[in-house]
């Protein structure tokens, strides 16, 4: 898919699936198939990439790709950790450890629904993960607020959020990427 391409689910999807296309009961039936799953969260991140106007930018810094982790909300235990993109061999490790960081301090402060509540720089704690129904997304890899776009994405295509849990989320940002979903 190049970077002027969107993503657009073949269907719509009302259960936890994995990628369109892919009838699975649950997640861990798309975790089965992390190719098809690992083509799917790249062509969300090529369409946020592409939308966000700052692809080169981004690429030439190398931080065009992290790593995108799905999170049982109730044990806040990874279910997966899946690199996504082009990443860095310098960047690999701090990206896997941040994007677990993200999505267990979302875990742990069960009111919030982004990462960015709780938020530390300080204390090297970023943006990037959101909650959906029944699990926490996150990703490491963009700048924080993009991060957290390609989370919303992933979650609304994968019928883990409404559009409407996300826009108010990240707010009127939502309208750049929504076409992504379409």
């Amino acid at each position: 898919m190049s970077g002027d391409e969107t993503f657009t689910p073949r269907e719509p999807i009302e259960t936890i699936s994995g990628p369109p296309g892919m009838q699975a009961e649950g997640v861990m039936d798309a975790l089965g198939q992390l190719p098809e799953l690992s083509q799917f969260l790249s062509s969300i991140l090529h369409g946020v990439l592409a939308a966000s106007g700052r692809h080169e930018e981004l690429e030439s810094a190398g931080n065009a790709g992290g790593y995108y982790c799905i999170a049982d909300q109730g044990t806040i235990l990874p279910l997966a950790i899946i690199p996504v993109g082009e990443i860095p061999s310098d960047k690999g490790a701090g990206r896997a450890a941040r994007c677990i960081e993200k999505a267990a301090r979302l875990s742990r402060h069960p009111r919030h629904d982004r990462s960015w509540e709780s938020r530390d720089p300080e204390r090297d704690m970023w943006g990037g993960a959101v909650r959906g129904r029944r699990f926490i997304h996150s990703f490491s890899g963009l700048p924080e607020e993009l991060d957290e776009v390609f989370c919303c994405i992933v979650a609304c295509a994968l019928g883990d959020m409404s559009k409407e849990s996300a826009r108010r989320m990240i707010g009127e940002v939502f309208d750049r990427y929504e076409h992504l979903l379409t």
